[in-house]
Formats: structure tokens, sequence, C-alpha cells
């Protein structure tokens, strides 16, 4: 181990049924740009001295056990690919050196006990973000200003939260590919862009009116009880 400290780059340990908390003598490899735990059964808190790793780019520790508030890993400022889901952390907000960072492009926070409005959330390079999953958070507020603005976005996903909004006055970017907003509260109409994605999800909202002519399944769109036209029952004359 000692002889990887200063040259090892990249630590992949995934699906290897881990258990405990995370071993300082990790935090010691300071050439690490890679370091993936994910899909273990870590437990505790994550430690501060992960900011020693300031190399790091890309970290993701989702599907563990941890716990606690996140330290602030400020240092970290060159990183830019972040997964922290389906642990037991209670976030309340977006952490400040994620808002503030100058690099982030990949962020998944899906269910990490974030209870905040999404409109108070102000990154300070909206336009670098490539992907973000804030799914199964209690959200609420209106993403509209982000997606207005985040103009190389492929993925948003935000399920299971208390996005509201009015559907039809949001303008799509050229480049968004994926849109999961099921399970919130999402008023509107269902705009013609949204043709353009590959993939859609807009389950158990508020949305009404008459659906554009789509590629997408009625699962789409199920859940809303005054949505009609295909692939959803006719309107009614």
């Amino acid at each position: 181990m000692e002889s990887l400290a200063q040259t090892l780059t990249s630590l992949y340990l995934s699906q290897n049924n881990l258990s405990g908390t995370v071993p300082d003598y990790f935090l010691e490899f300071k050439a690490l740009s890679t370091f993936d735990l994910s899909r273990n059964r870590f437990t505790g808190v994550v430690s501060m001295s992960f900011a020693k790793l300031k190399s790091l780019f890309h970290l993701k520790l989702s599907h563990n056990l941890l716990t606690g508030p996140l330290p602030d890993l400020n240092p970290l400022n060159g990183i830019a690919s972040l997964d922290l889901s389906y642990n037991k952390f209670h976030l309340k907000t977006i952490p400040q050196w994620v808002t503030s960072s100058l690099s982030m492009y990949d962020l998944k926070l899906v269910k990490c006990g974030i209870k905040m409005n999404i409109e108070e959330w102000e990154p300070v390079r909206t336009r670098l973000f490539y992907i973000v999953d804030l799914s199964k958070n209690d959200i609420s507020g209106s993403p509209a200003r982000f997606l207005n603005h985040a103009d190389v976005l492929q993925e948003f996903q935000a399920s299971g939260n208390k996005l509201r909004f009015d559907l039809g006055k949001l303008n799509f970017t050229k480049s968004l590919r994926i849109l999961d907003l099921s399970r919130n509260l999402v008023y509107g109409k269902v705009p013609a862009s949204v043709a353009g994605l590959r993939k859609l999800s807009l389950s158990q909202n508020n949305l009404c009116g008459k659906l554009p002519v789509t590629q997408f399944p009625a699962s789409v769109f199920a859940g809303n009880d005054c949505l009609c036209g295909s692939p959803l029952p006719p309107c009614k004359t």
C-alpha cells in the first residue's frame, strides 16, 4: 500500500461488501483522481480528511450506510463528479462547496435528506452541469431558472420531490435528453418540445390538457388526472 500512496490515481472498490468506517489509509493516496467506494456497507461519517485528496476529480460514495452531516470539502475545488446517493445523510441543503464549485458537472444527491427551495440554489457555473439527479428528497419550488441556463445539461432527474411550476412555460435547452419530474406537483400543459427527449417521466403530477405528439408510452404521463390524447384516452369534446 505504501508504495502506491504517491502514484495511484484510480481506486475502484465498488460492490465488494466492505463494511465498517472508511479506513484512514485510503486517504493517504494523495494522487487519487477517481475514488469509488459505492455499493458497499460503509458506516460512520465522511471524514474531513477527504479534503486532503486534492487531486480528486471523481468521488462516488453512493449506496452505503454513511451518516451525519457532510463536512466542508471546499478544498476539493477540482472535483467534477460527485455521487452521495442512497446513504443516510441529512444534508438539508446542497452543500455550499458544491454550489461554489468551478468544475462540477456531474452531481447525484438522490435521497440525501435535502429539504430546500431549489430556487435558492445558485451554482456558480450553472452552464457547466451535464448530469443532475436530486430525486427522492424534499425539494420545493421551480427548477426553471436552472434548466433554462444549463446550456449543456443532458440529464435532469428530480422525481419524488415537491417541485411546483408551470411545465408549459419551461424552455428546454437543446442538449437535454433525459427529464424525470415524476411524483411532484408540476402543473400546466406538456410542451411539444418534450418530443425531442430520449427519456421522459412526468407521471403523478398535476398536468392538464391535450398531449403533444410523441413516441412515449402512456406510463410516462400516468397519474395526471386531466391529461388526454394519445397515448392516453381521447380528449372529451
